[in-house]
């Protein structure tokens, strides 16, 4: 039987500290990467992610069950902190927005994809990703929160520190304003 993270996080609170791995299971793989595209290295993002949930577990008492943010939403808020300051600390060129990088299976098509529909994708793919790579750190973050992750605007608007749900949105949409702009530049709406 599946337990929700309330649940679980009440055990936890409760002295039932093994519990506390569920959660690890359930979500360490979301936040390593995240840290990943905060870092932008393997390496490091795996102890940023480790961090995160050392830091998770050292509060888990002080972590309130019902006030509005979610579980997730609060381990990623951990794990931005975490890589803002190592990458403070480690003085990292600017995190980019691609995982491109990490090896060609992204270049392979998909079953049943038309090779030269792949090739658009991949084209499409590679255009948005430049034109990410050009914004700055916080405009690809946001981009990042509320469309890859698919996190909700109160979740993003904890994670990233920002006063209000209408900052996050005002915040997003001049985000991808300028990501259209970019884009726009590159001739990628180009008729």
């Amino acid at each position: 039987m599946t337990h929700t993270d309330d649940v679980i996080i009440r055990r936890v609170q409760a002295g039932e500290r093994s519990e506390f791995m569920e959660l690890f299971d359930r979500y360490y793989t979301q936040v390593e990467r995240f840290a990943r595209r905060q870092m932008q290295d393997a390496e490091s993002a795996k102890d940023v992610a480790s961090e995160t949930f050392l830091r998770a577990f050292r509060n888990v008492d002080s972590f309130r069950v019902n006030d509005g943010v979610s579980y997730p939403g609060y381990l990623l808020m951990i794990c931005r902190r975490i890589a803002i300051s190592e990458r403070s600390r480690l003085r990292n060129a600017p995190m980019f927005f691609n995982d491109m990088s990490e090896g060609s299976a992204d270049m392979l098509p998909d079953d049943g994809e038309p090779p030269f529909e792949n090739l658009l994708r991949v084209e499409r793919s590679s255009r948005i990703h430049d034109a990410l790579d050009k914004l700055v750190a916080e405009d690809r973050e946001i981009i990042h929160l509320a469309f890859e992750r698919d996190l909700s605007r109160k979740d993003i608007m904890v994670i990233m520190d920002k006063p209000s749900v209408s900052a996050v949105t005002s915040h997003l949409y001049r985000a991808l304003q300028k990501l259209k702009t970019i884009a726009t530049r590159q001739g990628y709406f180009a008729t």
